[in-house]
């Protein structure tokens, strides 16, 4: 009887609690409901509305939890967003491998130097040079056609250049092709700027290659191209344009440098 007695009256006190809201059963709830834009849940029967408060049984408001955007929520879900770089006629391997070929065949350009003055062993270093400059332009040109530009890519295509380059003038130096001091001008140009390209990736620059640098890149190209097979065109004028195309390729190579030096060290 006692225990009765008391059951009824807890109750009645937690039915006389108040919440400080409205019951879900009472109009302003229902006129809330009503005028959501979004359906109310149907296991709780309110509105997942944010603009939206409403009371629970137990007397606590409800704020609604924003959810993540939707988004892969599997693993078989990120494979499926990245595949289209598999289904790339040109992976980016295939680029890698076709920008690090520059470096194989410059090691073999060096292992011609000693036969350099023989007709044979100059048209393999001159076709060797081409097919150098040729993947240079290839793989950039696949890198864009394929939307396959990387960071990676900006960085290592540049090195290989540089390698590949400075190999070149060194067998045309010894050869006596050039002037001495062409590859160690352009050893400095390239380290300095490989250090002013970390510099711009520090600032949220673009480390890759500018107008001015591709300059510099064809008139160096152009210009092995002419001193490896200069003897079999050039006569009794080779001094005189070994000379003049020495001249032009430190020239540009040193502008490259100072103009990537200014970007670099620029607010801009």
């Amino acid at each position: 009887m006692d225990h009765a007695a008391e059951t009824g009256n807890g109750r009645n006190r937690a039915e006389a609690r108040p919440t400080g809201h409205p019951p879900l059963s009472s109009p302003i709830i229902a006129e809330r409901l009503s005028s959501s834009s979004e359906k109310p849940s149907p296991r709780t029967g309110l509105s997942r509305s944010p603009a939206s408060l409403y009371a629970v049984p137990c007397g606590r408001p409800v704020r609604p939890v924003k959810l993540p955007a939707p988004g892969p929520r599997s693993l078989a879900d990120i494979e499926e967003v990245d595949c289209d770089m598999d289904d790339a006629k040109y992976p980016p391997l295939f680029l890698t491998l076709l920008t690090a070929s520059r470096l194989v065949l410059a090691v073999w350009i060096a292992v011609l130097t000693p036969w350099l003055d023989q007709r044979w062993a100059i048209l393999l270093a001159t076709t060797l040079i081409l097919v150098i400059e040729l993947t240079d332009l290839a793989d950039g040109y696949l890198a864009r056609r394929h939307e396959a530009v990387s960071q990676f890519g900006k960085l290592f295509d540049p090195y290989t250049d540089s390698l590949a380059r400075i190999t070149i003038y060194w067998s045309l130096a010894v050869a006596g092709r050039c002037m001495v001091v062409v590859p160690l001008l352009m050893a400095v140009r390239d380290i300095t700027v490989g250090y002013t390209r970390i510099l711009m990736m520090l600032r949220d620059k673009d480390p890759a290659a500018r107008w001015w640098g591709k300059l510099k890149a064809a008139i160096q190209g152009l210009g092995a191209l002419l001193l490896m097979s200069g003897p079999l065109w050039w006569g009794p004028a080779g001094p005189g344009i070994v000379y003049t195309i020495s001249v032009l390729v430190i020239v540009a190579t040193l502008l490259s440098a100072v103009f990537y030096g200014n970007e670099a060290l620029s607010r801009g």
